[in-house]
């Protein structure tokens, strides 16, 4: 028998999923149908007695959820049957579905202010603007003076 098959059919029943749901996810994911369905008649054949009360065996229910009280609440024994307690947490679970989740709002924190660079004034531009004039009319020289006199320039570095 499939160990992997025997794991999830119990993972599912600890989830509280119908043996058949479970069944019908593992034969959809690609197991073969035979070895799911002899897992399935062991893994509820396991389920079934331990789900039983033994002779001598009872279950304690607490009679109410009392949180801020110190004192234990009192209980009697009880023994329940597995149709109320499945019954009790069908119940259980159709609260928890009724009951919507808070939604929780993100903090909003507000931004330090945005500081801008102090803005130059056009005195400093307008030096910068003459100075790489002056150097673009200086290489344009050189090149032009290069191009003129390149058969001398060669005699000279060649």
């Amino acid at each position: 028998m499939n160990e992997d098959i025997i794991t999830a059919l119990r993972n599912g029943i600890n989830r509280g999923e119908h043996l058949e749901t479970s069944i019908q996810v593992l034969i959809n994911s690609g197991y073969n149908p035979r070895e799911v369905k002899d897992a399935s008649r062991y893994v509820s054949s396991g389920v079934i007695s331990s789900l039983e009360t033994k002779p001598g065996e009872h279950l304690l229910m607490p009679e109410k959820k009392r949180i801020f009280n110190t004192q234990a609440p009192p209980t009697t024994p009880q023994t329940n049957s597995i149709a109320q307690t499945k019954q009790e947490i069908q119940s259980i679970k159709n609260e928890i579905a009724q009951k919507p989740e808070p939604i929780q709002k993100p903090e909003i924190r507000q931004l330090p202010p945005i500081i801008h660079p102090k803005k130059k004034t056009k005195k400093s531009y307008w030096i910068k603007e003459i100075l790489l004039m002056i150097i673009l009319v200086t290489l344009l020289g050189v090149l032009g003076a290069s191009i003129l006199f390149k058969d001398k320039l060669i005699g000279i570095f060649g």
